[in-house]
């Protein structure tokens, strides 16, 4: 494997992660009886940033984050991978034939 398709690969585990921790936050809220009740509006306490809200938080950011560098990886030159063999038909006949 070549830095690129590392970086690649970075990339798409950065936002496979984000999608986990959100998963994994719903999952925990819905195991204490429902959203309003794993996350009260207070703010006072302990209890102020459950670990739903700091999941949820967490995934939120790095979706964010998976976003961004998507963004810049499709602007770089060779920032997405490309292989020979996901050509349509067609397309690898006629680069040959040059």
């Amino acid at each position: 494997m070549s830095w690129i398709e590392h970086r690649f690969m970075a990339v798409i585990a950065i936002g496979f992660l984000g999608f986990a921790l959100m998963c994994v936050a719903f999952i925990l809220s819905t195991l204490r009886g429902g959203w309003y009740r794993a996350m009260p509006p207070s703010f006072q306490g302990e209890e102020a940033f459950p670990l739903q809200r700091q999941l949820m938080f967490a995934g939120v950011l790095l979706s964010t984050l998976f976003v961004l560098l998507w963004t810049v990886l499709m602007f770089l030159p060779g920032g997405i991978p490309r292989f020979e063999d996901d050509d349509p038909p067609g397309i690898s006949e006629s680069r040959n034939r040059r």
